[in-house]
């Protein structure tokens, strides 16, 4: 298997007023929201939604181990 196969593209198109990157391989966008919290999505479809800008435990370790299963994070940050 070369590198081109194990690379998975993907594009997000960000709204204007929102800003997007890449951290340990997962895209975080932050938007600018009526209301802050962070969604987790997850590439078996689910989403889980927390009030507070702040990562748990076992999202985080999924992230920083690569293991694929965080598929985005979207930051609501309040205007």
């Amino acid at each position: 298997m070369n590198i081109q196969q194990l690379v998975r593209k993907i594009r997000i198109e960000l709204t204007e007023g929102s800003l997007g990157f890449t951290y340990c391989q997962v895209p975080v966008i932050y938007k600018n929201m009526p209301a802050q919290g962070v969604k987790i999505f997850y590439t078996d479809g689910s989403v889980k939604e927390i009030k507070a800008l702040i990562l748990d435990e076992s999202t985080s370790k999924l992230v920083f181990e690569r293991t694929g299963a965080v598929a985005k994070i979207e930051v609501s940050i309040k205007k």
